[in-house]
């Protein structure tokens, strides 16, 4: 069993990587704010994040950054439906931030 953190503003799909992963046994806390995320990083044992790159300030990639700096053993999945600035590979900069994951929704 993982202590699995799953950040996405898209609901529908919060929900459904929460019950997946519980199905699967895992302890998830799920969340669509990216700030209350950053304040969990340091409340809370965590194993694992799935995190949305695009989202309201400050968003995926700073989590992703905040979770490499502080808690480098935690293992993070970056995930995206695109979006963004077109010039920009957000699944690679997302990975050299740190994700060990980049991953294109739909899941």
């Amino acid at each position: 069993m993982a202590n699995i953190l799953v950040v996405d503003d898209d609901s529908t799909l919060l929900e459904f990587i929460q019950i997946t992963l519980e199905e699967d046994n895992h302890k998830v806390t799920a969340t669509p704010d990216s700030r209350v995320a950053l304040q969990l990083l340091n409340e809370m044992p965590i194993d694992m994040i799935i995190t949305d790159i695009f989202m309201p300030d400050p968003g995926g990639l700073e989590i992703i950054m905040k979770a490499n700096q502080d808690l480098p053993q935690t293992k993070v999945i970056a995930i995206s439906a695109g979006g963004g600035i077109e010039s920009v590979d957000f699944f690679t900069l997302a990975t050299n931030l740190g994700a060990h994951q980049a991953l294109k929704k739909p899941l």
